[in-house]
């Protein structure tokens, strides 16, 4: 089954393989349509993310605002957005502020669906842009990056606010029934984090310590999505009990470090390249490139989940997801 594949991996117990999780952005599939879904039938995911919806009777905003407030605007090209209206991008907003309402009516009833339609899977609930990606949508990207040295407190006080939100989703998941939580909040660039160390660990450890802690007392999994280079907080990652780190980016870190030196401490899911060798290389390099992540970021009794660093983009050659998938069969078999 699936979803003890999974846990053995996590919890370094000597998986039967390597599991993965497709990680394969929707335009794809409707880029490359049958041709990809039923090649994908014969390597079936082991991992059914879920997300959260909108409440039931939550109505859009006449501009397009979501239920946050925020406004998003495509970006050039069709792929991503970013967010041109903040709600919060003066604090004095922040008085008179609603947060969304986590255990809202609806929010989880599209997830429960995919869940029964997915037995025997490894279900993780999504808990997104779950502290600073969520604090700089409301407050605005270089104001937040400002306010971290300039107005603390304000800072603080949102944060607060948006882990009171995120618990709420926790506790939401946790009866759902799923297996773990997966939080998604990028604290790296391409070559070193966002902000200084010594602010991410008076600010946003003690809260993640938090989650973690809720994650655990109901029995579930806390896994971490963050783009970038975050070398230099794995260390504490791993002290407040991130059970899975997921990114890997490797033009961002080099892996055969990171799996040298924390290999066994924490399980790694990622490490694919999918900015350059997925879109750009051929099946060869993207079969080494798989073999290269096994061998770096697992060990003989587990500790890797195989997916890519980002989403699998349109702009991938169909013939290089294929590889992917045949690869992880083919070298996901760890040695005893």
């Amino acid at each position: 089954m699936s979803r003890e594949l999974v846990r053995k991996a996590v919890e370094f117990d000597s998986p039967e393989r390597v599991p993965f999780l497709y990680w394969i952005d929707s335009r794809t599939f409707q880029k490359y349509g049958e041709a990809l879904t039923d090649f994908l039938k014969d390597f079936p995911e082991d991992i059914c993310q879920l997300h959260i919806t909108t409440p039931k009777d939550w109505q859009p905003a006449p501009d397009g605002s979501d239920e946050w407030g925020c406004k998003r605007r495509a970006a050039t090209g069709g792929l991503g957005s970013r967010i041109e209206k903040h709600p919060l991008e003066r604090w004095e907003a922040l008085s008179d502020y609603v947060f969304p309402d986590p255990y809202a009516p609806g929010r989880f009833d599209r997830a429960a669906e995919q869940m029964k339609v997915s037995p025997g899977r490894y279900f993780l609930g999504t808990v997104g842009n779950t502290i600073f990606e969520r604090m700089h949508f409301l407050h605005g990207f270089e104001n937040t990056l400002e306010d971290l040295y300039l107005n603390r407190d304000r800072i603080e006080e949102l944060a607060d606010r948006i882990l009171e939100f995120d618990i709420g989703l926790i506790h939401g998941w946790a009866k759902l029934g799923v297996d773990g939580i997966f939080f998604m909040d990028d604290y790296g660039l391409q070559n070193q984090l966002v902000m200084p160390p010594k602010l991410f660990r008076q600010i946003f450890k003690p809260r993640y310590r938090q989650l973690i802690e809720v994650c655990h007392k109901s029995g579930l999994h806390a896994f971490l999505h963050s783009c970038g280079n975050v070398y230099e907080i794995i260390p504490d990652l791993i002290e407040i009990g991130l059970d899975v780190l997921q990114g890997l980016q490797p033009h961002a870190m080099d892996i055969e470090q990171v799996g040298r030196r924390f290999g066994g401490q924490i399980c790694f899911m990622g490490g694919l390249d999918a900015q350059c060798t997925l879109p750009f290389g051929t099946p060869e390099e993207v079969r080494q490139m798989v073999r290269k992540c096994i061998q770096h970021l697992g060990t003989s009794k587990g500790g890797y989940i195989g997916s890519p660093s980002t989403e699998i983009l349109p702009d991938t050659p169909l013939e290089n997801i294929k590889a992917v998938f045949r690869s992880w069969w083919e070298f996901g078999y760890p040695e005893r």
